[in-house]
């Protein structure tokens, strides 16, 4: 019996440090957030190296916060975390 193993690829979204700050002042939710982007950042880097450890592929893909914030307020009339996973 053959076993194939499917190699999982995520991305990862990354803001720019003028990206986060944006976030931070339009979030409903800033308050449950990193207060600084190397904060941000830092975990970014923890979490990409965790799925990196259990062999999962991911790369860092760079959003816009304006894109983010007009679809959430579009979808959900909201900006938080629930709304941005959308």
């Amino acid at each position: 019996m053959q076993h194939h193993r499917f190699m999982t690829n995520i991305g990862i979204a990354y803001y720019s440090p003028e990206e986060y700050a944006k976030l931070l002042v339009t979030a409903d939710d800033a308050s449950e957030l990193e207060d600084t982007w190397e904060e941000w950042y830092q975990n970014m880097q923890n979490t990409r190296n965790n799925l990196a450890a259990l062999g999962i592929v991911n790369t860092s893909c760079k959003i816009m916060e304006q894109r983010v914030l007009n679809m959430s307020l579009r979808c959900c009339n909201s900006s938080n975390g629930s709304s941005r996973k959308r």
